[in-house]
């Protein structure tokens, strides 16, 4: 069951509050158990950051064909993206989402598939072996080359290690048709110095409509994925009532000190 909320209809009291504090994702908990199927909202996904298509299981009963994949590391898109996702019938795209169109930029490409990147770090993992030229391209060129019906698009998931923001601000123009997006943000100023951090990325979704639903449990690794839902869509009720439970067992803990 949801709890319904029409477009530009509030919530009631109880759920704002405790919607107003996110969710912490325990480990192996993630976003998927907040959406679901809903003819109303959950139509389709763009997802920047494809590599092995992680996500692949989910998005096939979420989604079903309608996700598109968009994957920079060009090995890694004919290797894996593309055969994984064409094997049930998405579609996968070889480019390096930003916020400028027709910038040659270099992809840093290390020995781990999974940390492909387009800024430089002095973390281990996102030590280069290859370094890759590579055209930048906005989602809103995208969406409209590839002429992507919005309307049948909701979801947003960023995962690109270091970037996200400035993909985040190349779809302007098309963020009015995303209800939920999913986006890894970052604690740790070391990790890719000079991008923006966790709370500059949520201010930007909150100014345009959004509310961090869930955050996963950053810990010393110093990084997660941020999950931010339109303030006006639909909500699980099992995902409310959780909180309800877990607030309560908290009242509960603080009154009788145990």
């Amino acid at each position: 069951g949801l709890t319904k909320v029409e477009r530009g209809q509030p919530r009631d009291a109880e759920t704002n509050e405790l919607l107003a504090k996110p969710e912490i994702l325990m480990e192996g908990e993630h976003w998927g158990h907040i959406i679901t199927k809903t003819t109303d909202y959950i139509r389709g996904c763009i997802h920047v950051g494809a590599w092995n298509c992680a996500e692949l299981g989910d998005y096939v009963q979420l989604f079903g064909e309608n996700v598109h994949w968009v994957e920079a590391n060009r090995n890694s898109y004919w290797l894996t993206s593309r055969p994984r996702a064409n094997a049930y019938g998405q579609k996968v795209y070889n480019f390096a989402a930003y916020d400028i169109d027709n910038e040659e930029i270099e992809l840093l490409i290390p020995s781990r598939g999974d940390c492909s990147t387009l800024v430089r770090s002095q973390k281990e993992e996102f030590q280069p072996t290859e370094v890759a030229k590579i055209n930048t391209k906005k989602l809103d060129t995208f969406i409209k080359e590839n002429n992507i019906d919005m309307s049948t698009v909701d979801v947003l998931n960023i995962d690109a290690e270091g970037s996200e923001f400035k993909i985040l601000k190349g779809i302007e123009e098309n963020l009015k048709f995303i209800n939920f997006v999913i986006i890894e943000v970052s604690i740790d100023p070391d990790r890719f110095p000079g991008t923006p951090l966790f709370e500059e990325i949520k201010a930007y979704l909150e100014k345009r409509g959004f509310l961090l639903v869930a955050v996963s449990n950053f810990g010393a690794q110093g990084w997660g994925d941020a999950f931010f839902a339109r303030k006006t869509v639909e909500i699980p009720k099992s995902f409310v009532k959780r909180k309800i439970i877990r607030k309560r067992y908290w009242e509960l803990v603080a009154k009788n000190g145990y």
